[in-house]
């Protein structure tokens, strides 16, 4: 989950998908894209299920460095449905011009039961989440330029066997091996790196994400969790071509290193899923899954 490749499609799918806070989950075995926002996360059925997983993956792991030493365990048997007095943040409306109208009345709904769960709601603002999506792609794309470097035909990676001298080699490898979204990035990572463009693209993009991790610290002061939908979208055709802006919600949790939890919220009116997102502050990811199970339990995530 760089972005929110384990949420959305958990979403789509009518199942739970977890994205850990940065460093609570190894990553070891993984190929890189952006390593400050590649994390892995699991997909499970129930709320229990993704608890037991969670005993499971969560630790520290001397072959990855950026995974730390904490207390997130116990996930299965810290359970709770006692959510009284959580406060829940909800982004401010001007955050939901993308929205589709029947995934914003899932949230609505949610909203509504969480309040009868003794929950209350909270307006929240994060100006710099308008800027998010751009920011992502300019800095996972620079990543994904250098991360992906070491894929030269070379040693341990995909060899082109039609060459003629070492720069032909690395060239048909790469294309060959590269599939072309990959290829995109790798070109638009390129750009921004360029010292040309650096301080236009990439600066301001870091900018972003630093402005960002402030106003989500002063959001969880307010704040337990944040409510919102997965994916601003319904879920799309095999046809449809890429839609802008679906995961505008789910961008921020990896900009900053929190946790989100996919969870699924009934069907629209054509029968598809629709998901919802629950975010927390670093290291509260077992805050997350007591908010799903005591959601399941109130509706067996039929909302």
């Amino acid at each position: 989950d760089t972005g929110g490749s384990v949420r959305q499609p958990a979403s789509f799918c009518g199942i739970l998908g977890m994205k850990p806070t940065y460093g609570a989950v190894s990553r070891y075995g993984v190929i890189p894209m952006a390593e400050s926002f590649d994390q892995v996360g699991p997909f499970a059925k129930t709320t229990v299920d993704m608890a037991l997983i969670c005993d499971v993956v969560y630790g520290k792991d001397i072959k990855d460095n950026t995974t730390y030493n904490s207390k997130l365990t116990g996930f299965f048997d810290d359970l709770s449905t006692d959510i009284r007095g959580l406060k829940v943040g909800v982004f401010d409306q001007s955050h939901y011009d993308l929205v589709d109208g029947e995934v914003k009345q899932k949230q609505d709904k949610l909203l509504k039961i969480l309040e009868k769960l003794g929950a209350k709601i909270v307006k929240i603002d994060v100006p710099s989440l308008r800027y998010s999506v751009e920011a992502y792609k300019i800095l996972s794309s620079a990543e994904a330029t250098t991360n992906l470097a070491r894929f030269d035909g070379i040693q341990g990676t995909h060899k082109s066997q039609d060459y003629n001298g070492l720069q032909e080699l690395y060239k048909k490898s790469r294309t060959e091996g590269f599939a072309t979204e990959v290829k995109n990035r790798i070109m638009f990572g390129n750009f921004v790196l360029d010292k040309e463009n650096y301080n236009n693209y990439y600066l301001k993009a870091l900018n972003v994400k630093k402005s960002m991790e402030n106003e989500f610290l002063e959001v969880f002061k307010k704040c337990d969790i944040i409510i919102s939908p997965t994916s601003t979208k319904k879920v799309p055709s095999f046809d449809t071509k890429e839609d802008k802006g679906t995961d505008y919600f789910t961008i921020c949790a990896n900009l900053v290193g929190i946790p989100a939890l996919s969870i699924p919220c009934s069907f629209d009116s054509t029968g598809m899923p629709i998901g919802m997102q629950i975010m927390a502050d670093k290291m509260q990811d077992k805050l997350l899954l007591n908010v799903s199970i005591a959601i399941e339990k109130q509706t067996g995530f039929n909302i």
